[in-house]
């Protein structure tokens, strides 16, 4: 994997001062080159709660503000021996179309966001530009909560599979970070036998035995690729809900990185990959590297 231009979108808050530190640590490990990239939220006419309300003018005062800010963390960066350029958008784009544009246009190949992780309205209101950025974009995404993020060495990377091309993405990633840190791959299989109910599929009597059979026989194949690059790797298999069982797995192994695939081939299977990734992103309190496969 090459690992070359990574582009940091901020609001100067400290969550996004988080996914700053972190990729300033990337740059540094495959000496790459960031971007930092501001986008000036289209606050003026804009449907807000009444509390949040702005005056006339302050579009244009805060595109002033932040063109300071993002001048000075440009040089914060550049003198630490960082290649960094920078670019401020305030063309009324929202935040999620504004980087997904810089980076096809930029050439990007990973995006570091920091999230929010708020709940309820909070989170529906701030926490979705993350997520809807990790939906959209055509390059892998990094979400990284706010005192969540590398404060120790990059020991242990999950990487929940389904044997899809996307999960093979985000294996190869995980190789290639592991290479980098020299950290241990842990790769994760649930089995999820439930659909939801309103899917009104009928439940099949499987022979679960066979189906760990084949799902080690499958995930040796991705142990053998990692280990040929000197990875070292684990793996489990497991039956529940996906998304529980990743963050679970993660909480409960001192994870520092997750990494899974995401957006399927068709409208349905991206819908119910989507769906998992998105509240692993939620929930789960280390970065998560969500990728697909591009169209």
């Amino acid at each position: 994997m090459s690992l070359q231009k990574i582009l940091v979108p901020t609001d100067f808050s400290r969550h996004s001062g988080e996914a700053v530190l972190t990729a300033k640590r990337l740059a540094t490990a495959f000496d790459a080159e960031l971007r930092l990239l501001h986008v000036t939220p289209p606050i003026e006419g804009a449907s807000i709660p009444f509390e949040l309300y702005v005056p006339d003018g302050l579009s244009e005062a805060w595109s002033s503000k932040a063109r300071a800010l993002l001048e000075e963390s440009h040089r914060a960066l550049s003198g630490e021996g960082i290649e960094v350029s920078k670019e401020l958008i305030d063309d009324g784009s929202s935040v999620a179309e504004a980087v997904c544009g810089v980076s096809e246009r930029w050439g990007a190949d990973l995006v570091v966001m920091g999230t929010h992780g708020y709940s309820g309205i909070e989170r529906g209101i701030l926490g979705s530009t993350t997520e809807k950025t990790v939906g959209a974009a055509s390059v892998p995404v990094l979400s990284v909560k706010a005192g969540h993020g590398w404060d120790r060495a990059l020991r242990r990377i999950l990487v929940p599979t389904d044997f899809s091309a996307e999960s093979r993405r985000a294996v190869e990633l995980a190789g290639a970070f592991a290479q980098a840190f020299e950290a241990e791959v842990d790769l994760l299989h649930v089995f999820e036998l439930v659909p939801p109910a309103f899917l009104d599929i009928p439940i099949p009597d499987l022979d679960r035995d066979r189906m760990h059979e084949v799902a080690r026989q499958e995930i040796s194949n991705e142990m053998k690729a990692l280990e040929e690059q000197g990875v070292r790797v684990s793996f489990h298999v497991t039956t529940g809900d996906a998304s529980r069982e990743i963050v679970e797995r993660a909480e409960g192994h001192e994870t520092d990185l997750i990494v899974m695939g995401t957006r399927g081939r068709t409208r349905f299977r991206k819908w119910l990959l989507g769906s998992v990734a998105t509240r692993v992103v939620r929930f789960a309190e280390c970065p998560v590297m969500t990728c697909g496969v591009k169209e």
